[in-house]
């Protein structure tokens, strides 16, 4: 699996004359990593195999060096994100450094801005183009701490599958394909047994070979 996260500024600090990030416990399930780098607490939580960090040349120059002491990483540099020119530069940037059949972890603590937004379309695109299996989106949420000061991760992978729903569901009502909602059916079943949930499914991969079924029958008719 590889891991990309985003790493920006930070808030500007006068007495150092520096940017920095705020010192925090990030908790995912049940680990707890203290750091002010997010993308650190990343390279912990899920061990990737290959870690890609998304800077620019600003972020770079005021962490890199500390970054560098706490984990392995591959830089992406990429420009501020002024203009459309800029946008497409990173999207082309990131796209080059995922490969066909990736198991790809985005982070999207530190992006800036409209960065969330561009990673959205470019997983909806590489899932497509490369077949890349998403296995998680994240988000490390330093203002939700709670009363003993630790911030949770939340895990935004299902927004990315209610777009692929909303797909299956536009199929459907407009050429009555169903075979799109099989295949979702049958992730769901799948992963009920991967994450050893308490109630496996045991229907959902005959409910999703019934759909199939029934789109043949409607070609067929037409």
């Amino acid at each position: 699996m590889i891991a990309l996260s985003f790493l920006g500024l930070g808030k500007f600090d006068k007495s150092t004359n520096s940017y920095n990030y705020n010192l925090t416990k990030y908790k995912f399930h049940d680990q707890i990593i203290e750091t002010d780098h997010f993308p650190y607490a990343v390279s912990q939580f899920v061990k990737p195999d290959k870690l890609f960090i998304i800077m620019t040349d600003k972020a770079k120059e005021q962490h890199y060096d500390k970054l560098k002491k706490l984990c392995q990483f591959e830089e992406i540099l990429i420009p501020d994100g002024k203009t459309e020119d800029e946008f497409w530069i990173i999207f082309d940037k990131i796209t080059s450094v995922i490969n066909e059949s990736d198991k790809v972890l985005f982070d999207i603590t530190h992006g800036f801005r409209s960065q969330p937004f561009i990673v959205i379309v470019l997983l909806l695109y590489l899932k497509a183009l490369k077949n890349i299996k998403i296995n998680n989106i994240i988000y490390g949420a330093f203002e939700a701490k709670d009363d003993n000061g630790i911030s949770p991760v939340f895990e935004l992978n299902s927004f990315v599958d209610l777009i692929e729903w909303s797909n299956a569901v536009r199929e459907f009502t407009e050429n009555g394909n169903m075979k799109h909602f099989k295949s979702l059916l049958g992730d769901i079943h799948r992963n009920t047994y991967l994450n050893k949930l308490p109630k496996p499914s045991k229907q959902l991969l005959g409910i999703g070979k019934d759909l199939e079924e029934l789109t043949d029958a409607f070609d067929t008719i037409r």
